[in-house]
């Protein structure tokens, strides 16, 4: 019997329980996206197509029926990055069972040469400097819980944590004489970040008062419910986030509808790019395994733009009030300021 003959579904619990976990070492949530996309693809199979998962196979799989699946994607109002990360999903599974079995090849390549949708370049929010002062320091009482609040924001913004960062730190992650974070990223990546003095000073105040036992295996921030401290949910950063932006719309009504943690990361990023940081530096920083995700973040300030517009005006070195100076200047050498040959 061929190998495409084989049931289309018979390699996914592989693919998600060893390849992706043991051999990629691929995070919970990378798997989880895996699997929702296959599962999803599974419901328009037996929905749309009128196929079971039974007999659903491998040679079923056509490009008429991935282009038909992108078309239901889009019925349903999905984004187009969301479609293309499905199809994307879609492709490394076929990969993985062509690398199982040469014989289905064909079929990953055919799934490979379906292009991805465009997607319109959206310049993403960040919070400006004035208000992520505000947003660090303004709009916060003396309770316990305010005081915790404003650490998280600290470091949310400080460290470019993800959130998921942020609620997985530990009592023995942190380095106090070194002001620095062990912190546990995506795929079990492990990077120390740093923050300033400011923030240090918030930390020891909030570690004396809710962390005197100092248990090394405690979360940083956590929940206590029936006297047992458990880790942050994300909601819970959310809701957080959510709860001081609302406070500040009236201030600053310029900030953006939607504010939620990854619009720290994504600021912080920023920010250090404008300041002239390394690129590279910015992608360890941040825990980026290639610079050319850093990009996405990398949004050059307006006077960055000016900068490399005058620098790149070959008349901008001549004073435009001297206007008998550049009337005196020869065709040629008008030529060769602009870098033409005569």
């Amino acid at each position: 019997m061929k190998k495409n003959s084989e049931l289309f579904f018979s390699k996914t619990k592989n693919f998600l329980t060893v390849y992706l976990v043991k051999q990629c070492n691929k995070s919970v949530h990378t798997v989880k996206s895996y699997k929702d996309t296959l599962t999803i693809f599974r419901r328009f199979i037996g929905e749309v197509e009128n196929i079971s998962i039974k007999t659903f196979k491998f040679s079923d799989c056509k490009r008429d029926v991935l282009l038909k699946f992108i078309e239901y994607l889009r019925n349903g109002r999905a984004a187009v990055s969301t479609i293309n990360n499905k199809l994307a999903g879609i492709r490394a599974y076929l990969w993985y069972c062509s690398d199982e079995d040469v014989e289905l090849q064909p079929i990953a390549i055919m799934a490979s040469r379906i292009p991805l949708l465009k997607e319109p370049k959206l310049i993403r929010p960040i919070i400006s400097p004035e208000i992520m002062t505000d947003f660090l320091s303004g709009v916060f009482s003396h309770t316990s819980k305010s005081k915790r609040d404003q650490l998280m924001l600290m470091l949310l913004y400080q460290t470019a944590g993800r959130a998921s960062e942020i609620t997985a730190i530990k009592i023995k992650d942190i380095i106090l004489s070194e002001r620095i974070i062990l912190f546990h990223g995506k795929g079990d990546k492990e990077r120390i970040v740093t923050y300033d003095e400011v923030a240090a000073l918030h930390l020891k105040a909030f570690l004396k008062t809710d962390h005197k036992n100092m248990n090394p295996d405690d979360y940083l921030f956590f929940t206590k419910i029936k006297g047992v401290k458990y880790q942050m949910s994300l909601g819970n950063v959310e809701r957080i986030v959510n709860k001081y932006a609302e406070l500040l719309k009236e201030l600053h009504p310029e900030l953006p509808e939607s504010v939620y943690p990854h619009m720290f990361r994504r600021t912080r990023a920023t920010n250090l790019y404008q300041d002239g940081v390394d690129l590279e530096l910015i992608s360890r920083y941040m825990g980026h395994s290639s610079t050319v995700t850093t990009r996405i973040y990398a949004q050059p300030s307006m006077a960055m733009l000016k900068e490399i517009m005058d620098r790149a005006n070959p008349f901008s070195e001549y004073d435009s009030t001297n206007k008998d100076e550049f009337d005196n200047l020869t065709e040629n050498d008008i030529i060769e300021m602009c870098g033409l040959r005569p």
